[in-house]
């Protein structure tokens, strides 16, 4: 075990060390190890079950996602980490989480954390009703459709309806 891996490393069988240091060597820095002071937080861009998410950019290109997931089936159980290295195109490098499916390199976890960033990017990019000007008035009217007068309506109740075209066939046979 190098110098540069967590505690955290610690606690995977030998295997899974070896998985780990490469992903770490991937993003440059263990994801872990990243203070508060180094990512960018913004609480308006993480709504929902994401807690503490931030992101480092480590090179021009690369960014490393890392937040705490919530469980969703048991609230009283403490949050996973989970951390994702990606391109700024989108492409995801190398991923990792601390629950039980996390050493395979894929879990719901890190799924959460992909949906949830890119959820904030299309609601970014979205535009919406305020902005811009007067777009949630209506049209002005020119033509009004016109309607049946209130005794040609038929209030009549789809079972009603049923009943009677089967009596219609039931009779016409």
């Amino acid at each position: 075990m190098t110098h540069d891996q967590t505690d955290y490393a610690a606690t995977l069988c030998v295997k899974d060390q070896a998985r780990y240091s490469e992903k770490v060597a991937l993003c440059g820095v263990d994801p872990f190890e990243l203070r508060e002071s180094d990512c960018v937080r913004d609480v308006n861009l993480w709504p929902g079950w994401m807690r503490e998410p931030s992101v480092k950019e480590v090179s021009s290109d690369s960014v490393i996602l890392k937040t705490k997931v919530n469980h969703s089936q048991s609230l009283n159980r403490q949050p996973v980490d989970s951390w994702a290295l990606c391109k700024c195109d989108g492409k995801v490098v190398a991923a990792h989480c601390t629950c039980m499916a996390g050493n395979g390199d894929a879990c719901s976890d890190v799924a959460a954390l992909l949906f949830y960033v890119e959820y904030g990017v299309c609601v970014r990019q979205e535009r919406s009703c305020t902005d811009s000007a007067n777009s949630w008035l209506p049209m002005h009217i020119r033509k009004l459709d016109v309607r049946p007068n209130i005794a040609e309506m038929d209030f009549t109740s789809s079972t009603m309806k049923k009943t009677t075209i089967r009596c219609r066939c039931q009779c016409s046979s």
